[in-house]
């Protein structure tokens, strides 16, 4: 099979942004640095099959990353930002990540509607209770690949989005959006910094998210800018 050389050059992106991270170590050294001996395990958080982020060609790099950070294959696991949508499919999942990396690597879809998934680990200011997926607080590493766009709920997406309320239980996902709806459009549409931004970062930082890689991408779907940063 023929590679595409789209998905090589977005790879070749995310490499030179791994080596230079915003505002971050890199990966590895945050792996060699997450406990004694360094990182025992990581849990990669991705964005689902709603969004067109091409996570597959993003993700050979990362792996790479954590190799040389010295985490064991065995212990890195995928774990699908749902939000409050329904179980990807194993074909979606195959796309989504790439065949070769689903077969290697335990995928976890965020099952969001069970609340013993899930722990409590703060509130939003807004006083909202944030539950997330066990999975997050008990990694030793913990990484975000998503997308930055706008959109209504918090200004943009990406960064601490991915995990809350990306792998968040449903009470939380339904308090987050509700509390949307008292702040006026203006005060969050389009803007980098608003409360419930501010909000959603605190407690993903809380919830123990280590580092994101985030791409930006054109009107053709295509990714224009790739980087890393905490």
């Amino acid at each position: 099979m023929q590679e595409c050389q789209g998905c090589v050059l977005q790879g070749e992106l995310v490499s030179a942004a791994l080596r230079a991270p915003i505002g971050s170590p890199t990966l590895a050294e945050l792996a060699k640095a997450a406990r004694p001996g360094g990182a025992r395990n990581a849990l990669v958080i991705v964005d689902d099959i709603s969004r067109p982020t091409p996570v597959h060609s993003l993700l050979p790099p990362l792996l790479d990353e954590l190799r040389v950070g010295g985490v064991p294959e065995d212990g890195i696991e995928f774990l699908l930002a749902l939000g409050s949508r329904r179980f990807m499919t194993h074909l979606e999942i195959e796309k989504k990540i790439g065949p070769e990396i689903a077969a290697r690597f335990s995928v976890h879809n965020h099952d969001w509607k069970n609340h013993s998934a899930c722990e409590l680990i703060g509130k939003t200011v807004q006083g909202v209770g944030v539950w997330i997926n066990r999975r997050v607080p008990r990694a030793d590493l913990v990484v975000g690949v998503g997308r930055i766009m706008p959109i209504e709920v918090c200004g943009f997406t990406g960064s601490g989005k991915i995990p809350v309320p990306g792998v968040c239980g449903k009470l939380t996902n339904d308090e987050m959006h509700r509390t949307r709806m008292d702040m006026l459009d203006r005060q969050v549409i389009g803007k980098r910094d608003n409360p419930i931004r501010a909000s959603i970062d605190a407690l993903a930082r809380a919830a123990g998210l280590d580092f994101i890689v985030n791409v930006v991408m054109d009107g053709g779907g295509t990714c224009s800018t790739s980087w890393p940063a905490t």
